[in-house]
This record gives structure tokens, sequence and C-alpha cells, in this order.
């Protein structure tokens, strides 16, 4: 599973685009995933940590190559994620705790983790993930997780979710607002060209 998310100026994590596909050649996923950026190339790429290992069961790795090496050879620059699954899912579940806030004068109540319409299998499968039966802190892992796997690598490379309130005045004379949305284009974590694009589309 791949999606391709941004984070807007009012603190809302925006997944807008997904991609979720099995047994693909890892030259065509990477077309693939280039393809469904399209213009809006991720300032980072974050994928499962396994990809760097170089077992001798999977192909490339007979190669001398690891899955995360063939895909950065294909133009597609992954990092690897911070896999601690129980801190992940902590920082998740903070993505979609319930904030209220004021916007444009009203009174607004809803969570900072926006999952668009077009996202049909991530919103298909997060309602169902269990609680491992032996773990309770973290997520069955029989069940079908690869899409909250994905959301939850985003989570873990995020700060923690801050619920910006907005008002009628200029974004641009709130200092705070400001010093806040120029230290995460710093770090990569947002398109400095999509800022402020997109939101009446969220569901």
């Amino acid at each position: 599973a791949f999606y391709l998310c941004w984070l807007a100026p009012d603190g809302d994590l925006h997944v807008t685009r997904e991609l979720y596909v099995k047994g693909r050649a890892l030259s065509v996923l990477a077309k693939e995933i280039k393809a469904l950026c399209g213009e809006q190339k991720p300032s980072i790429i974050i994928a499962d940590p396994s990809m760097w290992n170089k077992s001798p069961l999977v192909e490339h790795a007979k190669q001398g190559n690891s899955m995360a090496e063939v895909m950065i050879r294909e133009g597609v620059n992954i990092i690897p994620a911070n896999n601690d699954r129980p801190v992940g899912w902590s920082r998740t579940r903070e993505w979609l705790r319930v904030y209220e806030r004021e916007v444009n004068g009203k009174l607004e109540r809803r969570a900072q983790l926006r999952v668009w319409s077009t996202c049909v299998n991530l919103i298909r499968t997060l309602p169902n993930q269990m609680h491992d039966k032996h773990k309770p802190e973290d997520v069955d892992t029989e069940g079908e997780d690869h899409a909250v796997d994905a959301i939850r690598y985003l989570t873990m490379h995020l700060p923690a979710p801050v619920a910006l309130v907005r008002t009628g005045k200029s974004r641009a004379k709130d200092k705070n607002f400001d010093e806040e949305i120029q230290w995460r284009i710093a770090a990569g974590l947002i398109i400095p060209e999509d800022l402020g694009k997109h939101e009446e589309r969220s569901s």
C-alpha cells in the first residue's frame, strides 16, 4: 500500500491518493508510484524497514540488492520507517482523536487525520483493525493491515498533531502559526506549493 499525503497549514494531515496492489515487480511498482504522484513529488517517501533486508529468499537479494536499493535505483527515493509498533499505533490514535477548535468563527469537532474518498482500501480496512490477543498495545498482524501500516509509518515520522485555531485574522500575521509551518517545510514534511489546496475535497 502506498499513500500520497500532505500536511495542511491548519495542522490537518490529508491522505489523498492510494495505490493498493500486490504481486508487482519492483520496477513496475516504482513506475506506478511515480505516476500516482504526478507533479506532486513528495518531499519524503517512508517505507517498511524490512525492504532494506537482504534475505536469500528474496530474488533481488540473490543479486546483491535489497528491495529498497531497487526502488531507489528506479527513482523512488525511500527512507526506512521507524517500526516501533506500540508507539506508532499510539501516534496514529492521536491523529484519529477528535479535537474541538474554532474555524471561521464556528466551533468544529473533527480528527486531524483527513482521509479522502479516493483512498477506498484505507477507509475499508481501518475500522476493522483488532488488538493483538497477546499484545493489546499492538494490532493483530493476521488481519489486513497493509494500509494502516503505511499510515503508522507516516505518523511516526511526524510530530504529534497540533490543533491550530484558525480565526478571521490573516495567517501571515500569526507569528506562531508561521513559525510552525516554516519548521515543517524545513523538515520536508509538506510540499510548500501545495499549501492551502484541496481542503474542500477532504472527507
